[in-house]
């Protein structure tokens, strides 16, 4: 049997109001997990995208509207890849999770090279499509582009995403 993550990045529920969509994911036993940018000074990527994230700032906290239940996760990362000098495989790997379920901020950036790092590391991917986004309408195309071709990867509407996927269990 599939056992399932749902991966949430908080700043693109609060803009899209899919809270609701979390709460069902708890409701049905799918564990949560909140991978969300966190930065100090001198870390590699604030050389391409500044002071952005920093660990303290408001820019950092998880808004009350997607705030997490006690029982999900929430994983700090300071790369594009949520894997990269985290616990997350840690973290799925006790818990026995096989998919992950993709979405969030900057489909082409962030989201696209959890996924793929997630591939790499021999988990399932399913991406919400309609639960990513990115600056522009073009990075986000190439991001799924990417993700449908190089990798083929489940695609489905947040609204059905964890049925279709228990079906295939």
């Amino acid at each position: 049997s599939e056992a399932f993550c749902a991966m949430a990045n908080a700043e693109y529920y609060a803009v899209t109001g899919d809270e609701s969509r979390l709460a069902r994911a708890r409701q049905m036993g799918v564990p949560v997990i909140y991978v969300c940018d966190r930065h100090y000074k001198n870390d590699p990527e604030l050389q391409l995208w500044n002071n952005h994230m920093m660990a303290g700032s408001y820019g950092v906290q998880i808004i009350d509207e997607v705030k997490p239940d006690p029982a999900d996760f929430i994983v700090y990362k300071n790369r594009f890849n949520g894997f990269v000098n985290t616990t997350l495989e840690k973290k799925l790997r006790q818990m026995q999770i096989n998919t992950v379920i993709m979405t969030g901020w900057r489909s082409d950036v962030c989201v696209a090279q959890t996924a793929i790092e997630a591939f790499y590391r021999d988990f399932r991917v399913a991406v919400a499509d309609d639960g990513v986004n990115s600056t522009t309408e073009a990075e986000h195309r190439q991001g799924m582009q990417l993700l449908a071709i190089n990798y083929n990867f489940d695609f489905y509407p947040c609204e059905t995403i964890l049925e279709n996927l228990l079906q295939q269990e």
